[in-house]
């Protein structure tokens, strides 16, 4: 169930701040979501340490999609943060992340 919840939270908690235009509901929301990931996340690693979940579906070619969809979304962040908002740390910080996860994906994966 906590693994379930930490995908939703955050789904949930952009579509809120998507809808909402004041600025202090905004950053209430984003105060209490982050703290209710980060209480989620803390509990996972409780639940599960030493006990993996693995969460697997019969779905064909499903790992090649997540991993294209994550290499847009880079590419689109990237852009923005460098070439839009002269933003050069967050999008090293990107890079880095991309990074990391394709290493892991592509030699440590299943």
């Amino acid at each position: 169930m906590f693994p379930f919840l930490l995908v939703m939270v955050p789904l949930v908690a952009s579509l809120i701040l998507l809808l909402t235009k004041d600025n202090g509901m905004r950053k209430f929301i984003v105060k209490l979501s982050a703290l209710g990931i980060v209480g989620l996340a803390i509990t996972t690693a409780v639940t599960y340490f030493n006990q993996p979940s693995v969460l697997q579906e019969e779905i064909p070619m499903l790992p090649e999609i997540v991993m294209a969809v994550d290499a847009v979304t880079a590419v689109a962040i990237l852009y923005y943060c460098c070439v839009k908002s002269k933003h050069y740390l967050v999008g090293l910080l990107e890079l880095v992340q991309v990074g990391l996860i394709f290493y892991f994906e592509f030699t440590q994966g299943p």
